[in-house]
């Protein structure tokens, strides 16, 4: 299991080895633990959720694949899938809740995380001809449903499209906008953003 990073707003939960705290200096304020056991996982994390000043939380040790999976478990987990789509005109963004955001959503019972990958974008940006050209990172956030927290696991997919098409944003889930961006025109785009979605365009490279 790779090393985790979880976000909730706009605080992190970091899952590394011990011998790369080094790697993890960056500038957040942060706090450190040792945790590994399920029970001293969720203590250490409902302690770092009412510190305002803190937006880092390092799972710092020496079996961090255990603390990852005991972790994990503790949460009700809700999987999505979603796609990076690349055209001559750019990658294609949405704008939804005052956020600009990656196309995705809840993967259906007995569906895989490809075909959900292409059904949502599809019907969130009216677009077809997807193909997807690989699989890139998982990314976790948490979020709540009546006041308790829900960890979403999505999957995403570099996908490429045919340029020219006639997008139509799913208005009933909270599109407004959809455009295609240049690499070279997106840093305002990017500050409007969610942490997870700057996981996933550490792994893309387009024009």
């Amino acid at each position: 299991m790779n090393n985790l990073t979880i976000y909730f707003g706009t605080k992190r939960i970091c899952f590394i080895n011990e011998n790369q705290y080094p790697l993890l200096q960056d500038g957040h304020m942060s706090v450190i633990s040792s945790a590994v056991s399920e029970k001293d996982l969720k203590r250490d994390f409902n302690w770092f959720l009412k510190q305002k000043k803190c937006s880092t939380l390092i799972f710092c040790s020496a079996t961090v694949s255990k603390a990852q999976t005991n972790f994990l478990k503790s949460y009700r987990q809700i999987e999505a899938a979603g796609g990076f789509i690349l055209s001559s005109e750019g990658a294609l963004f949405i704008y939804r809740n005052k956020k600009w955001d990656l196309p995705k959503g809840k993967i259906d019972k007995g569906e895989t995380p490809r075909k959900a990958a292409i059904r949502e974008c599809e019907e969130e940006c009216g677009i077809s001809k997807l193909k997807i050209k690989k699989q890139l990172p998982e990314t976790f956030h948490f979020y709540k449903i009546k006041g308790k927290l829900v960890l979403k696991k999505t999957y995403w997919f570099e996908m490429s499209t045919v340029t020219g098409q006639k997008l139509k944003p799913q208005k009933e889930e909270g599109i407004t906008q959809i455009k295609w961006f240049k690499k070279t025109g997106i840093e305002k785009t990017i500050k409007n953003t969610f942490p997870s979605v700057l996981d996933v365009l550490t792994h893309m490279k387009w024009n």
